[in-house]
């Protein structure tokens, strides 16, 4: 990365490791179809990578709704038991 100033690649990390945790939290919200031998036929990563980016180039009222249902599923989260 070339980066000087060490914080800010522990940030840049930091917010890759929640978009991920939130992608994977949103696609194991959806169902996926699995095949004959019972693995999922795609990831749950891809479908709330997916299902993010839909909404997100959507405006006004959905993602209004969207958000406001990430609030709350986020409000449950105490910083204290995070350990960061």
């Amino acid at each position: 990365t070339h980066m000087m100033f060490h914080d800010r690649l522990d940030r840049l990390v930091c917010l890759l490791v929640i978009v991920y945790v939130w992608c994977v939290l949103i696609g194991s919200q959806g169902s996926i179809r699995r095949n004959k031998y019972e693995r999922l036929v795609r990831a749950r990563f891809g479908l709330g990578l997916s299902l993010l980016t839909r909404v997100f180039c959507q405006a006004g009222e959905v993602l209004d709704g969207f958000i406001k249902l990430l609030l709350d599923a986020l409000s449950g989260i105490h910083v204290e038991t995070v350990g960061y």
